[in-house]
């Protein structure tokens, strides 16, 4: 997770990023971000990262520098051409990245990173930000794993999973409501699930929405599981 100030040419704002992120060898890694790009004047933007890096370890390992490009999928909250206040876009863009990382003994790792976005339609930004991750399989010395343990069984067995949280409209006022979810998830294979959900939006008159699918809002969500 990772959060910092954001710069465009029409106002400064912030912006935070959550990331997974696999290595594939010693000098090279892929990931895949949720990037939220704060709130810049007509303009609410965020959506999914997939970049390649090539990354240079230094000291022992623990230091890692790294550079990373990828498409960026966003979806954007801008003014309507044409009646409403405003009205939701989606495009496309490119997320160019240079991160230094230090990797702790304990699985922690201290992280600043610089991204820039070029997008086909809306402004570019600039953000740097720090945060902190965690490695969730124990590495073979200092610094990170060169590459993800193959796995010979399943990850998920039957699940279920009971969720509370809050949906945010994709509006220029970003109105808030309760949210809850109820999911099954079964494994198929060892990188393979498939599973069921029920979702209720909350109960504002513009995302007031239950069922399998939703769109143009963004849900924070946690929960508790049970597996059987």
């Amino acid at each position: 997770m990772l959060a910092g100030p954001l710069v465009s040419k029409d106002e400064d704002t912030y912006s935070w990023e959550a990331t997974y992120r696999e290595g594939l060898g010693r000098h090279a890694a892929w990931s895949f971000s949720w990037l939220n790009e704060g709130h810049i004047p007509n303009h609410h933007r965020d959506g999914q990262v997939v970049q390649l890096w090539g990354r240079l370890p230094l000291r022992e390992n623990r230091l890692e520098l790294s550079a990373g490009a990828g498409p960026y999928r966003f979806f954007d909250t801008v003014a309507a051409e044409a009646g409403g206040n405003y009205s939701d876009t989606h495009g496309w863009g490119l997320v160019l990245s240079f991160r230094a990382a230090y990797y702790f003994d304990n699985r922690w790792i201290a992280q600043l990173q610089l991204n820039h976005v070029q997008t086909y339609h809306g402004p570019d930004t600039t953000a740097i930000v720090v945060g902190l991750g965690y490695q969730l399989e124990a590495p073979d010395g200092p610094g990170p794993r060169e590459r993800a343990e193959v796995r010979s069984t399943n990850v998920t067995g039957n699940e279920l999973t009971l969720l509370l949280g809050r949906s945010i409209l994709n509006s220029f006022d970003s109105e808030t409501a309760s949210a809850q979810g109820l999911e099954y998830r079964h494994g198929l294979d060892r990188y393979v699930d498939i599973s069921a959900s029920y979702l209720h939006e909350g109960g504002r008159t513009q995302s007031r929405r239950d069922g399998l699918a939703a769109r143009d809002a963004d849900l924070l969500m946690a929960g508790v599981g049970m597996r059987f």
